[in-house]
């Protein structure tokens, strides 16, 4: 039963990094900033899970607002 669990875990949590990654590469690859429903036409990945993913990219300050709801990555 732990062995299902951990198995269990390790896909949820493998689907939120790559979606995460996801996310990140496609604020890299874009020269203009993005709002969260053309990251999730780039990316593949739902608008609800990019919002999640942009809240905790906004709370380490690795993504930042240049103009009202739109965002692009932070210099650093």
């Amino acid at each position: 039963m732990i062995i299902i669990d951990l198995i269990y875990l390790s896909y949820c949590f493998g689907d939120i990094m790559d979606n995460k990654e996801k996310v990140i590469e496609a604020f890299r690859n874009s020269e203009d900033p993005l709002n969260a429903t053309k990251v999730s036409e780039i990316s593949g990945v739902e608008k609800k899970e990019v919002d999640k993913i942009m809240k905790e990219l906004k709370k380490d300050e690795r993504i930042v607002s240049p103009k009202r709801c739109y965002w692009t990555l932070a210099e650093k």
